[in-house]
């Protein structure tokens, strides 16, 4: 058996010493100091003889979740039985103790915006469990969605929930897709767009996943 319990981490990998440094807009300097310091670098170069410049990125953040880039904020409750105003619940664990019989759980999702960020436009819970022959399994569920808030909320019950089985449960916040740094740099340079990478990217966190456990 596998005793560990991972989460979400994310890091910048910035080779410019410049932690943090995280936003789509604000790549005009690369990550890797003159290998990817220009326009035309990160259009056409490789980084380090193997890393194409157009694939690298502002990378991500770890703070107590773990986000795309974006300071966005995610909070979950977890629990059984919650009633309806849960979102003034102010308590939040780990790992569900054991529920009692015709229980679920209930997970409360939050999310406020990054203030610099594009608004929000969707929380999900992802499941993930293992069947009897081994097997895994994962389930996304959208809990809220929105053309674009500033915060989000959202209560969900588990219907699917089997007491004897374990399953883990984590939180994913969706921003309104943006423009990528290399539509940025196109716009600003007066380029084409590059044909071989996304025009928006679409900024998340994740939250760490709550474990149930027979």
């Amino acid at each position: 058996m596998n005793p560990f319990q991972y989460g979400f981490v994310g890091g910048t990998d910035s080779h410019n010493g410049t932690p943090g440094n995280t936003a789509e807009d604000n790549f005009m300097a690369g990550s890797h100091g003159a290998a990817n310091a220009t326009v035309a670098l990160r259009r056409t170069a490789n980084v380090e003889g193997w890393l194409t410049a157009r694939d690298t990125n502002p990378g991500a953040l770890t703070g107590v979740w773990a986000t795309s880039g974006t300071r966005l904020q995610v909070r979950v409750f977890a629990g059984a039985g919650f009633p309806d105003d849960l979102p003034r619940r102010r308590d939040m664990v780990a790992e569900l103790p054991t529920l009692g019989p015709g229980q679920a759980p209930q997970l409360l999702v939050w999310a406020r915006k990054d203030p610099d960020g594009a608004d929000l436009e969707r929380i999900q819970v992802i499941k993930g469990w293992v069947d009897g022959a081994g097997q895994p399994h994962e389930r996304i569920v959208n809990v809220v969605r929105s053309t674009g808030a500033p915060v989000l909320a959202g209560l969900w019950r588990d219907p699917a929930f089997d007491p004897r089985q374990n399953a883990l449960y984590y939180v994913r916040v969706l921003e309104k897709p943006t423009p990528r740094w290399s539509t940025l740099d196109a716009r600003r340079a007066g380029l084409p767009l590059l044909a071989d990478v996304p025009a928006m990217v679409q900024e998340r966190a994740w939250s760490s996943p709550i474990w149930v456990v027979p």
